[in-house]
Parts: structure tokens; C-alpha cells; sequence
């Protein structure tokens, strides 16, 4: 009984409509078969729907302005975060462009992982079955802090489908581990952190470490995030997610091909505050990346888009106003940073 009623306070919470709510997944989820281009945009924008991945379901909503089909951003959010996490990036993509919001870590179907949980390269590849089944060849990727980095793997797996990339202070490089990811990765200490945990504990840290000043975060989006982390399904794919971050040696190897061989035109936004990602990172990956221009937005974290997305969404819309004029074989001005 007390399961039922904390879902059924963090549906109501998410059924207010606000730009949160919009780019929020959740139940009941519809499967992916029954979206149609031509069914009203007013309709469609309001289901959230799922993908099958071998066994596993992917959710997601598909935002549009009209039936006629346009170019498509995919937004990958942050590990432990939600879809929500991009409210504010709506009007600034959404003239130009159809918005894809992927639950990458399915957080919205409530399903237990493995034991020994899914690797990042499983994560990347199960996520490319919604543009898949919705028919969509190419797009640009847009991810958060982890989701950026997938959003890497994703454009070195998939290089004639990425046709851009947007970066939000990406976790790019393998870096030494915080206090607490390393207490979650010590086997039945993690299991045992998670099941005794507040989700609002939980949350909190998100936006303290997210944020350089933590009354910047939506009311609503911090309801959001208490509520995916209130499952112990969730929790534990924190703990599983954690656990995959890469630290061997060979692995170090692996995902330091990554940024050096990527090509499509890359816009990375940093928030130079942040405390969580080593420093150098938007640096290395100026070095890294051929084509990529960088954005340091100064006074904010980790999370620079949802804490001063009035800064952030402008380079944004200016990025793919640029992708869509420029011929695919020359972006003009890109690489030239702006400094805040």
C-alpha cells in the first residue's frame, strides 16, 4: 500500500502542466508501434511510449510542432536524472526542430536490472531502437554529464546517423571516483546503501553538486527526480550505473578512442563551476574534437542547462540554426570558442 501511494503522489505532482511535466516519461507507457506521424502533434506529445531492446524496454516521448517531419535532436539525460532534465532547452530547439527524450536507463517502466547490471556500451547501443522504430536515420545528440558521454559512444559507433552533437559538461574521461560512488561499488555495501537511503537524500546531492546556487532549480524538476528515486529498482540502477564507470586499465584504453575520433560538428557548454568532472575535461576535448566549438558559462555547475537554461538554450538554438544551413562538410565558424 505505501508503494501505491508514493506513485500516486509523483504522478499527480507530474500531471501539473508545466515544461517539466511535458518532457517528463511516465506510465502507462504505450508501445512505440502505435505513434503516427500523422496523428496531431497535440495528441502524440502527451503519450509516453516504449522501444524493445532484446528483452528490455526503452522509454521515451516525441515532441513535435506539426505532422510534417523535421530534423530531430535526441536528448540523453545525466545518470540518476530524468528526461525533465531538459525543460528548459523546449523553446529554443523545438521552432527548428523535433525534440526525443530518451529514458535511457528505463527508469519509467519500474523493471529490475540484471544483477550484475548493463554495461555503458549496452546502455549506448539498446538506445539507438527508438529512433530506429520511429523511422529516423540521422539526428543530433544532446547529452548530460553521462548521457554526454554515451552520447560520444554513441556518435563513434554510429557515425553516419550522428549528424551533430551537443555536449552539457559530458563525462568524456575516466577520472579518480568520489567518496560515495566508490562506497556504492563495494559489493552488498552499495546494496545495502541503497535499500536504507532517503530519496530525497539522494536528490539533494543531485542538486547541490548540479548546481552552483541550488535556488536555481525548478520546484518541479526536484519533485521529478524525488520520485524516480523513491523505487529501489531505480536506486539500485544508480548503484549499477556507478559500478560501470569505467577505472580498469583496459577499459581506459577503450574510451579514450572515443572523443579522438569523433566528426560530427560538437557544441560543448560547460558550467565552469562544476565540482563533480575534472576541469581539464572541455579543454581535452577542444584538443580531441576536429570540428567543436566550446561554450564556458561562468556561475554555474554541472548541470548549466537546467540551471541557467535563459544562458544556455541560445548557443543551443544557434548550434543547430548553423547545422541546418551549413552544408554538412563545412560548419563555417565552428571551433571558435566564446568565453563567459
Amino acid at each position: 500500500m505505501a508503494r501505491h501511494e508514493t506513485e500516486t503522489t509523483c504522478s499527480a505532482t507530474e500531471a501539473v502542466a508545466n515544461p517539466v511535466a511535458m518532457c517528463t516519461v511516465q506510465g502507462p507507457l504505450v508501445p512505440a508501434d502505435n505513434f503516427a506521424y500523422t496523428a496531431p502533434a497535440e495528441r502524440t506529445n502527451q503519450v509516453s511510449y516504449f522501444a524493445m531492446a532484446g528483452e528490455r524496454k526503452i522509454p521515451f516521448k516525441f515532441l513535435r510542432s506539426g505532422r510534417d517531419r523535421r530534423p530531430v535532436v535526441a536528448f540523453l539525460h545525466g545518470m540518476g536524472l530524468t528526461t525533465a532534465s531538459f525543460w528548459g532547452m523546449l523553446p529554443y530547439v523545438m521552432p527548428s526542430h523535433d525534440v526525443l527524450l530518451i529514458d535511457w536507463s528505463d527508469f519509467a517502466t519500474g523493471d529490475y536490472w540484471p544483477r550484475r547490471g548493463l554495461g555503458l556500451e549496452r546502455l549506448a547501443a539498446d538506445l539507438w531502437a527508438v529512433p530506429t522504430v520511429l523511422g529516423i536515420e540521422r539526428l543530433v545528440l544532446a547529452g548530460s554529464s553521462l548521457g554526454g558521454g554515451l552520447s560520444l559512444m554513441t556518435a563513434f559507433d554510429q557515425p553516419l546517423r550522428v549528424t551533430g552533437l551537443i555536449l552539457f559538461n559530458p563525462a568524456a574521461y575516466p577520472q579518480p571516483l568520489p567518496l560515495f560512488y566508490k562506497t556504492l561499488r563495494i559489493p552488498l555495501l552499495g546494496e545495502f546503501s541503497m535499500r536504507v537511503i532517503r530519496s530525497s537524500s539522494i536528490t539533494e546531492g543531485v542538486i547541490h553538486t548540479g548546481y552552483a546556487n541550488p535556488g536555481k532549480a525548478h520546484p518541479d524538476l526536484v519533485k521529478n527526480y524525488e520520485c524516480n528515486m523513491r523505487p529501489l529498482a531505480n536506486r539500485l540502477k544508480l548503484m549499477h550505473l556507478i559500478r560501470a564507470l569505467p577505472t580498469r586499465a583496459a577499459h581506459l584504453a577503450r574510451y579514450a578512442q572515443f572523443a579522438e575520433r569523433i566528426n560530427p560538428p560538437t557544441l560543448v557548454v560547460w558550467g565552469v563551476k562544476d565540482g563533480l568532472l575534472d576541469g581539464s575535461t572541455p579543454h581535452r576535448l577542444k584538443s580531441d574534437i576536429r570540428s567543436l566549438q566550446l561554450e564556458l558559462v561562468a556561475g554555474v555547475s554541472h548541470l548549466p542547462h537546467e540551471e541557467a537554461p535563459e544562458r544556455v538554450g541560445p548557443m543551443v538554438a544557434d548550434y543547430l540554426r548553423r547545422q541546418i544551413d551549413a552544408p554538412a562538410a563545412d560548419m563555417g565558424d565552428f571551433g571558435q570558442d566564446r568565453l563567459p
